[in-house]
């Protein structure tokens, strides 16, 4: 099967921390709400996260900003 630009990309640990919760690295994907630049940030984990948290962002890197600030 064949990745498309809408499958969920796992960040780096230099683009983004791990989740506060579980300690996995974080996806990142487009996000359908908005400008088609509107990217999605959730907890890498799939099912082992018990929190997984979530943020998004008008652009790669806003949501990125979100993602690394963000209050636990």
């Amino acid at each position: 099967m064949q990745a498309t630009n809408r499958d969920p990309k796992v960040l780096t640990a230099e683009e983004a921390k791990p989740c506060p919760w579980c300690g996995a690295l974080p996806t990142i994907q487009p996000w359908h709400g908005g400008l088609p630049t509107k990217k999605f940030i959730d907890c890498g984990s799939n099912e082992d996260c018990a929190v997984r948290p979530q943020v998004t962002g008008e652009t790669r890197r806003e949501a990125l900003a979100h993602w690394n600030t963000r209050k636990i």
